[in-house]
């Protein structure tokens, strides 16, 4: 009987070529020279994956027929695991965000050092993972976001949850950052959070939050001098509700890599989720990490203010249909130290969109719509509302800032001069927007320069193909007065009217 690849592969699924080697030799009596020669002669339907290594020179082995599929992901995975692979820890660091994350923190979370002797960089696992069609790059927010192509269908809901789950991490590594310094856990001026200029680093690896730690039991002396040498502090946070062994395989690789470094001070190490299984927090407990929960650090109330922000910036993100949840969300994360003017900010879009619920006749509300041009420009929607009246839809823009502040020249240009020709022209190749009345909309609570100012009104009379609106905070105090909506009003007047409470 012959026999064939393509009929171990129809059964077996994607292989490894040592699996399907072990497969010839055990169940078909060919020697192992035969049955790598069998293999590497495969042709026809029989595909090997190019560009990425495994180890003793072994191959990635599918059907055409079988790319792409959810067996063909998880084989490739699970034989890049089974292989210890810098490449398959990348994609479980990915998997554990929902398959997408900002690059740089990629680099933090892949479990590779930046740069380290016989340790591949994330410069080059990201190379040949795209190489290979395992993941792509976009841009968003002006931010390269890398992100797995066995989710591409999915992309939209990706966003979502990775702009839910960025903005609630934000919000915790500000906590922890008070938290540090307020406990004297590192030093005051030292320490470092990511998105804040450069990576936090300790010697060649990258963190969420580090910096230098001179906590008694972890300093020393220089050597041959009486200089103290301080050690370091470093936490990384994963808010995917519960965090499993796959989780974390990556954030441990990087800790070994560190700890094979001589002449590095010692350091004190925090891992911070909502929850963990139990292999998961006691191969963390056994590897010398604290395994923290939002929970027991900073109380019941901020965890599930998170989890619920990152819940309702996601999956419920149409579903803000009351001023008690606004109010609910703000009195929970308000006791989170630094995070008041990012919550202050992400629910000041679900006022806005109640707003324009209440006080027009909309088909639909939707919020933060991704839009993206023939010629791959990209805009972002705050509030999306085309309405039963007019012929007309209307783009807001929202900027809830401290009452007191002043909304930058630089950010009204880029709404004004960028965002609404690219969302302009995305109207015009779509039919069921081309023939719309078009209205772009800032909403604001801050203030405005003089400059700003004149160069909204400007616009405003210049164009009459679409309409420009500003709604400032007195405009916004007025459309609730005169729709009779109080208990909306209240809310606003508490959380985006008045000033951030100090201490």
């Amino acid at each position: 009987m012959a026999i064939s690849i393509e009929k171990i592969l129809l059964v077996h699924g994607p292989s490894l070529s040592s699996d399907l080697k072990d497969i010839l030799v055990n169940q078909y009596g060919l020697s192992p020279a035969a049955a790598r020669q069998k293999i590497s002669r495969a042709s026809g339907d029989v595909y090997k994956l190019k560009n990425l290594p495994f180890p003793r020179n072994a191959t990635f082995v599918y059907l055409k027929s079988q790319y792409g599929s959810p067996d063909y992901w998880t084989a490739l995975h699970e034989s890049l695991l089974k292989t210890k692979s810098a490449y398959g820890l990348a994609i479980s660091a990915l998997t554990a965000r929902q398959g997408m994350m900002p690059y740089e923190h990629f680099k933090i979370a892949c479990g590779a050092p930046l740069r380290q002797k016989r340790h591949l960089s994330p410069d080059q696992i990201k190379k040949r993972l795209l190489d290979a069609g395992i993941v792509r790059t976009m841009t968003f927010n002006s931010r390269e976001v890398l992100y797995l192509v066995r989710d591409e269908n999915h992309k939209e809901l990706r966003l979502s949850e990775l702009q839910g789950r960025l903005l609630a991490e934000s919000m915790l590594l500000k906590g922890l950052y008070s938290w540090c310094r307020n406990l004297g856990l590192a030093s005051f001026n030292q320490l470092k959070i990511r998105d804040k200029g450069e990576l936090p680093v300790i010697s060649t690896t990258a963190w969420d939050l580090a910096g230098p730690s001179y906590l008694s039991g972890i300093t020393s002396f220089k050597k041959g001098s009486d200089e103290i040498k301080s050690g370091f502090i470093a936490i990384d946070i994963l808010l995917n509700y519960i965090v499993s062994e796959h989780d974390i395989a990556p954030y441990l690789k990087k800790l070994n890599s560190l700890k094979q470094l001589k002449n590095v001070g010692s350091s004190i190490h925090f891992f911070v989720a909502f929850e963990y299984t139990a292999e998961a927090f006691n191969l963390l407990k056994k590897s010398g990490v604290s395994a923290a929960t939002v929970k027991n650090l900073f109380g019941v109330d901020i965890a599930e203010g998170l989890s619920n922000l990152i819940y309702t910036l996601t999956v419920a993100a149409n579903t803000i249909d009351s001023p008690e949840k606004i109010n609910e969300l703000f009195d929970k994360l308000g006791k989170l130290e630094g995070a008041s003017s990012l919550v202050r900010g992400a629910l000041f879009e679900f006022l806005v969109a109640e707003v324009i619920r209440s006080t027009t006749q909309p088909v639909t509300v939707e919020l933060n719509k991704i839009v993206r041009t023939s010629d791959a420009k990209q805009a972002e929607i705050d509030v999306f509302s085309p309405q039963h009246t007019n012929n007309e839809v209307i783009f807001a823009e929202c900027k809830g800032l401290n009452p007191n502040a002043t909304l930058s020249d630089e950010e009204v240009d880029k709404w004004l001069f960028t965002r609404i020709s690219t969302i302009r022209k995305y109207c015009l190749e779509h039919p069921d927007l081309q023939n719309k009345q078009l209205i772009f909309q800032l909403w604001t609570t801050a203030n405005l320069s003089s400059e700003s100012f004149e160069k909204i009104k400007k616009a405003a009379d210049a164009t009459k193909k679409y309409s420009i609106q500003l709604i400032d905070k007195k405009s916004i105090a007025e459309k609730l007065r005169s729709h009779s909506l109080k208990q909306l009003s209240e809310t606003y007047r508490v959380h985006f009217l008045s000033l951030p409470k100090v201490g």
